[in-house]
């Protein structure tokens, strides 16, 4: 999750998100760093969906902070017009 390299951020918190609660508390707060402070905004949106997929009641905090993600990053601009599920390989 620390990774320079964008894309693999991204595919780390998709991963965490695939394994659901079983990303264990490590992998939750790494996903809240993501979610909040990553450079990315397609970072800290995989992040947010992936705290979802998690289900940690805890972590609603950051979640709703997402919705306003753009005040925070305005440089992060609208998002992107592809849905995260339409980016993955199955």
């Amino acid at each position: 999750m620390g990774d320079d390299d964008a894309s693999v951020v991204e595919t780390a918190a998709w991963a965490l998100g695939e394994l659901g609660a079983r990303c264990g508390d490590g992998g939750v707060a790494e996903l809240c760093r993501v979610a909040g402070t990553h450079r990315s905004p397609v970072c800290r949106e995989s992040a947010v969906a992936a705290l979802g997929a998690v289900g940690a009641a805890d972590t609603l905090a950051v979640v709703l902070a997402a919705l306003d993600d753009t005040a925070k990053h305005p440089a992060a601009g609208p998002p992107s017009p592809w849905p995260l599920s339409m980016t993955r390989c199955r």
